[in-house]
């Protein structure tokens, strides 16, 4: 079953704001069972109020995927809550994770039990007693075969003692049990071997048990990406853009577009000279969905302002509120006039 982590605690189902996409409270799929399934006797009076008001959404996790109660969202609308949604949660394959841990050796599983996939191994150089003031960087890899070769080459050359003070002798020692698969670090001299978690914010399974730190790094990454919308002034001023979802003979394909997204702002568009740079002829069909972000005096986007938003869409909506002002329809074409 796949599981999920909102603010380092796991949860099944929440509910979250229809208008921002914030979640508000979340459950265990365990909380869901001894209630039977009925909201209202585990999720707070002020969720379930919101709920009867439609201001609220329950959501959960299904099949690694988010999914929203039945609903009269527009298309779009659901799939820009549930992208809002997703962005909050971390989602974890708990199958996976379970079947990985059976596989693995006891020592293998004691290096992973902090959550990470693979451990950097740091090779030090040092003095007979690993006094901590005599370590001195060799190398950092995470693959044990080049750690092994750096140990070997170290031995061979005397830089290292392997079991005894003889060179050769610790290294026919160190390839034997190399050979055997069972190297012995205990047994190395003037070596020491620190193994330290590769934390990586993808790696969800690290998640779990480094919370906080995907916490710092999510501040970070906010921090960044509000440097990166500062010209939009999202916290002064609200932008309104459009979603074209634009049918053709070549299938779909969705942009943003300044405005309300109307025909001479599709025909401005980068998608529109492809379009018209490859056909003599192309009828479009268009599907608009207008939404103003941010907050304070409302204007139309430039064409530039739509083009940032479409780069960091996910930050936008992750960031600033979002809302749905008006949905429209219309037709048109490429035309070109074949005569010289």
């Amino acid at each position: 079953m796949k599981q999920a982590v909102f603010h380092g605690q796991e949860m099944w189902i929440g509910i979250a704001d229809v208008a921002s996409g914030t979640i508000r409270e979340t459950h265990t799929l365990e909380e869901a069972k001894r209630a039977d399934f009925h909201t209202c006797f585990y999720f707070s009076e002020e969720s379930e109020k919101k709920h009867e008001n439609k201001d609220g959404i329950f959501f959960w996790v299904q099949d690694g995927k988010v999914e929203l109660e039945y609903n009269d969202l527009s298309p779009y609308e659901k799939t820009l809550l549930e992208t809002q949604i997703k962005a909050q949660v971390i989602i974890l394959d708990q199958d996976e994770s379970v079947l990985r841990k059976t596989m693995l050796s006891e020592r293998q599983e004691n290096n992973n039990r902090d959550g990470n996939r693979m451990q950097i191994q740091i090779l030090y150089s040092c003095n007979e007693w690993k006094e901590h003031s005599s370590m001195k960087i060799v190398c950092a890899t995470t693959n044990p075969e080049v750690l092994y070769a750096l140990i070997g080459e170290s031995i061979k050359a005397g830089d290292m003692e392997y079991g005894c003070e003889d060179k050769e002798k610790g290294w026919e020692l160190f390839q034997q049990d190399y050979g055997k698969q069972q190297i012995r670090l205990e047994l190395l001299q003037y070596g020491f071997v620190e193994s330290m978690p590769n934390l990586s914010i993808s790696d969800k399974t690290s998640i779990r048990n480094y919370s906080e730190v995907y916490l710092v790094y999510t501040a970070l990454h906010n921090q960044r990406a509000e440097e990166i919308l500062r010209p939009l002034h999202l916290d002064r001023q609200c932008l309104i853009y459009s979603m074209a979802d634009v049918h053709s003979d070549y299938g779909s394909n969705q942009i943003i577009l300044s405005g309300f997204g109307k025909e001479e702002a599709l025909r401005a568009s980068e998608l529109f000279e492809a379009y018209e740079s490859n056909e003599d002829y192309l009828e479009l069909k268009v599907e608009v969905s207008t939404y103003k972000v941010g907050k304070g005096n409302i204007r139309e986007c430039s064409k530039e302002e739509a083009r940032l938003i479409e780069e960091n869409f996910q930050d936008v909506i992750n960031l600033y509120e979002t809302s749905l002002l008006s949905s429209a329809y219309y037709e048109t074409c490429i035309e070109r006039d074949l005569e010289e």
